[in-house]
């Protein structure tokens, strides 16, 4: 039990409250909470590997223009060169900061040769950097990475250097002033600035801490009275208490504390109010709020730790279903990154991966594909697209914020029962892929698509610091049980008549990506209004509309029976594709994932069992450098969706890109007569065949990069190929030089592998050949 402080360490305990240090993370929206802290009010910026050191010294500006007195943070590992140094300590100098914190920061590579903060510290020494305040990082508990003995060391190499220094979070009392008072008995004597959580939601907490490895505090602040009470209704930790308990210690000079961090995890108002509450001594009783009953702790002990545990597996949960597929064949047990690094070069393995063309688990014909195709230009098709997609669901508070940082699309009017096409980008700029996002909720989205976008997104939730649950709800090939949804893609110019009679009468009219709801066979079914093929915003001429799987057979029969009357048909897997070539869609560039440090982690994320790891690149284009095959999002036609309105992972790339040359999507229409010579070439020529043109989708490969040419000059590649009806050819979609995206243009492509063919099992030997094609700025429909 804890006594209550003296009335001279209850005073020491306000007055330290009062004048703490409030920490930000410059994420999106911390303009705002810059207004809501008192200008009198020090504030720290944080500095991470995510966001860079641009991001800290915009934020510092911005905190500085609005009266505070601002701390930055800088990190060793974040720090390029001296020249950056020099140019960090000129920019800092120039809004008149004269205190700096210096970490060595969490980059698993250095950007440059500076690995720790003592690196930084001596060579700062040999600038005129016009600081009067040096703070450096101490660690009371222990670091995960760094052995006890080192840190110490470390620290009395800092001290030459610094004028105080900031312990990490804390919250057990006993282990903080022991650890002072052995650190004072070691020769450290630099004045400290405890680190303290700010008051905020202990779920939230516990999760943040869990994440940066503060584990014993996390036991300590089990034996609270009250921790796991507030746990089970969502209530608030209460950083007082431990103040409380060292009372007495700090209001002494031999511990030689100076003042409070309080890690505020950008909950400011909270914050501000709790310090507000601290304009005298503190509240009578509150050592009360130590007094455990033995037997009562130990039932609160294992209640918090079962739901701890609960939490930090989730992911893992998440994981392992992704995995499962693996470990039952025994075959893959690593991580993407791990299968990268045995096969040497990932272009290589890529190109002789197994996979074929991206796999749609649904019946492939219920008439045929032809009379498929044309039905949804002239009556209407029923696609069941409730099998090939992955679909995760984000829940919370930062849900909106996580899509905001990822997604390179504004956000400004993004809510609930709207829809967008999400893309992402990688640190350099390259697309790592699109998804459509639901807006579901005001705080509860969903990313559908191939899985490559939703794993990124995922990837996030669960490792940076998001207050987000994350559901996942596996496309079939990755999922042995049901599916959480229904999903049904209805299309042509009959749609809207057919939900109607369905539905029993009108609908409201649902404006284009936005969803609306209505009933079918008793369900409440959720459509959102977009198109798979013809003119995008045409008037409700395709409806996606989903529900709970449970109610999947009756939707779809009410579907079917409405539809008879208006020459509905339903599709299956062989048409389903060839929507695309009529769109514009083009549904599988290589995500831009497989290089880079800033990537590693999400490599390492990803299973060996992985679609990313087991993705396959084929075509006529061949290189043995992988970025070879990474996009931007002008290259696909995605130029406009990119909006400078955010902060997001790229921006700064891209901004540099947006004024270069880039790639312009464009339609190939293929010459009938070389097709014809192709198609006659692959079934009848022997040991010079060419490849097989298979039908209607041509596609043998999850990414297909054909060369295409004008003259011998590489112009671009092709993507996706296929014939449809409605075009009346053999067609595909492409990207090519700016310059040359010229209607009208003849272009020659190469069809078919070099040497005979990769290793993949859907590319039979067979001889490279040529055709012509005609290149079309706009669809061919």
């Amino acid at each position: 039990m804890t006594a209550e402080p003296s009335g001279r360490a209850g005073s020491a305990v306000a007055a330290l409250i009062r004048a703490a240090n409030i920490e930000l993370i410059p994420l999106r929206g911390a303009e705002e909470k810059l207004a809501a802290i008192p200008a009198s009010t020090k504030i720290t910026i944080t500095c991470s590997p995510k966001f860079g050191l641009r991001r800290t010294l915009e934020y510092a500006e911005l905190g500085v223009r609005a009266g505070h007195a601002v701390v930055p943070h800088l990190a060793a590992r974040q720090v390029g060169s001296k020249a950056e140094l020099r140019e960090f300590i000129r920019r800092i100098g120039d809004l008149g900061i004269t205190d700096l914190y210096i970490i060595g920061g969490d980059a698993d590579e250095p950007a440059g040769s500076y690995r720790e903060a003592a690196d930084v510290l001596q060579d700062l020494a040999d600038l005129d950097h016009g600081l009067e305040r040096i703070g450096v990082a101490c660690y009371p508990e222990g670091h995960p990475k760094i052995p006890e003995g080192t840190l110490e060391g470390a620290l009395l190499r800092k001290q030459a250097y610094a004028t105080y220094m900031v312990s990490q979070l804390c919250f057990d009392a006993r282990a903080l002033t022991g650890w002072l008072r052995a650190t004072r008995a070691a020769g450290i004597d630099l004045p400290i600035r405890i680190g303290l959580a700010a008051p905020l939601k202990t779920t939230r907490l516990l999760e943040l801490s869990l994440k940066i490895g503060v584990g014993s505090s996390i036991r300590y602040l089990t034996k609270q009275r009250g921790f796991v009470g507030n746990l089970l209704v969502g209530g608030a930790y209460r950083p007082e208490q431990l103040l409380y308990a060292i009372g007495d210690d700090i209001a002494g000079d031999d511990l030689n504390v100076e003042g409070l961090h309080l890690f505020s995890f950008n909950q400011v108002d909270i914050t501000c109010a709790w310090q507000g509450q601290f304009s005298a001594a503190p509240p009578a009783g509150a050592h009360r709020l130590w007094r455990l009953s033995c037997l009562r702790e130990q039932v609160k002990i294992s209640l918090i730790v079962t739901y701890v545990q609960l939490r930090r597996e989730q992911a893992s949960a998440n994981r392992a279903a992704r995995r499962r597929l693996a470990k039952r064949k025994g075959t893959m047990a690593g991580s993407l990154e791990d299968k990268i690094q045995r096969s040497g070069n990932v272009a290589e393995m890529l190109r002789n991966s197994p996979a074929g063309a991206y796999t749609y688990p649904m019946r492939p014909e219920f008439s045929n594909w032809r009379d498929e195709q044309r039905a949804w230009a002239t009556t209407a098709v029923l696609f069941d697209q409730s099998f090939h997609m992955t679909d995760v669901y984000f829940r919370g508070p930062d849900a909106l914020r996580l899509l905001s940082d990822l997604g390179v699309n504004s956000f400004k009017t993004f809510g609930k029962n709207k829809a967008k096409q999400f893309l992402a980008c990688n640190y350099d700029g390259y697309v790592i892929g699109d998804a459509i996002l639901f807006g579901l909720d005001d705080e509860e989205f969903s990313l559908v698509g191939r899985p490559i976008t939703p794993d990124w997104v995922a990837f996030h939730a669960e490792t940076a610091g998001y207050d987000v649950d994350v559901v996942r709800d596996e496309r079939s090939v990755a999922n042995q049980g049901r599916r959480l949804t229904f999903r049904y893609q209805l299309q042509g110019p009959n749609a809207l008549k057919i939900v109607e009679k369905a539905v029993g009468g009108p609908i409201d009219r649902i404006k284009f990506f936005n969803i609306g709801q209505f009933t079918i066979a008793g369900c409440t079914v959720k459509a959102l209004n977009h198109t798979m093929s013809g003119i995008p915003g045409q008037e409700m001429t395709g409806l996606e509309m989903m529900g709970p799987s449970d109610h999947g057979d009756e939707v779809m029969a009410a579907l079917v029976e409405a539809g008879r009357e208006f020459g509905l048909r339903e599709g299956g897997s062989r048409a389903y594709p060839t929507t695309a070539i009529e769109s514009g869609w083009i549904p599988s560039p290589l995500p831009a994932i497989y290089t880079g440090e800033q990537m590693k982690s999400f490599r390492q994320w990803l299973s060996e069992a992985s679609w990313e790891a087991n993705a396959s690149i084929g075509g006529s284009f061949v290189s043995d450098s992988i970025e070879d095959y990474y996009l931007t999002p002008w290259d696909l036609g995605y130029g406009h969706l990119v909006k400078f309105d955010h902060d997001f992972i790229g921006r700064a790339a891209l901004e540099r890109l947006a004024g270069q040359p880039h790639k312009r999507k464009v339609w190939l229409r293929w010459n009938d007569d070389d097709v014809a010579r192709i198609i006659t070439s692959s079934l009848f020529g022997g040991e010079q065949r060419a490849k097989y043109m298979d039908m209607p989708s041509a596609n043998y490969a999850t990414g297909p990069y054909d060369q295409v040419l004008i003259g011998a000059r590489l112009v671009g590649f092709s993507a996706n190929v296929g014939y449809t009806v409605n075009i009346g050819g053999w067609s595909s979609l492409a990207m090519v030089d700016e310059a040359d995206a010229i209607d009208g243009t003849e272009v020659t492509l190469v069809w078919g592998e070099g040497d005979g063919g990769s290793a993949k099992p859907s590319v039979e030997r067979h001889v490279q050949t040529t055709l012509r094609a005609t290149l079309s700025t706009s669809p061919s429909v």
